[in-house]
């Protein structure tokens, strides 16, 4: 249990960094994540992969256009009610200085059958943004928990 509590510690020490190689005047933009999706009860029973689905949103805190090229989701840790395989998806959604906006999108997860509220409890997630400016590219990482419990 140590051992685990260390490995997430680092491991939200170490998504509060981020890469950025349009440097220093380009601030990061505000990233939320959220499940959109509930898993039905039957899900418990399934061994293959279970569609959920989240709500990226995004504000361009900078006084320059960005555009979200991909994000990459992935669990942290092993608990919760489903696992997440690092996966990628694509988009091409420009923000404005100033703007906000968001994505919708749907992942395979996989029954992780080590819960004891269902498919529903809480998972911890790691957001990998990665954007085109025109200083550069930009990649920011945020640690967040979802849950299909509404």
């Amino acid at each position: 249990m140590k051992k685990l509590a260390v490995s997430v510690a680092v491991l939200l020490l170490a998504a509060c960094s981020m890469n950025n190689t349009a440097g220093a005047k380009v601030p990061d933009p505000e990233v939320r994540l959220d499940q959109t999706s509930t898993m039905p009860g039957a899900a418990e029973y399934v061994t293959g992969g279970i569609p959920v689905s989240f709500r990226l949103s995004v504000t361009n805190r900078a006084s320059i256009p960005i555009t979200l090229k991909r994000v990459e989701v992935a669990n942290v840790g092993e608990t919760g009610g489903y696992t997440i395989p690092q996966t990628t998806v694509p988009f091409n959604l420009s923000l404005a200085p100033g703007a906000s906006d968001s994505v919708n999108f749907t992942v395979a997860a996989v029954n992780s059958g080590m819960n004891v509220t269902g498919n529903n409890e809480p998972v911890t997630i790691r957001v990998t943004c990665r954007y085109d400016t025109t200083e550069g590219a930009l990649q920011t990482v945020v640690i967040r928990q979802v849950s299909g419990i509404r």
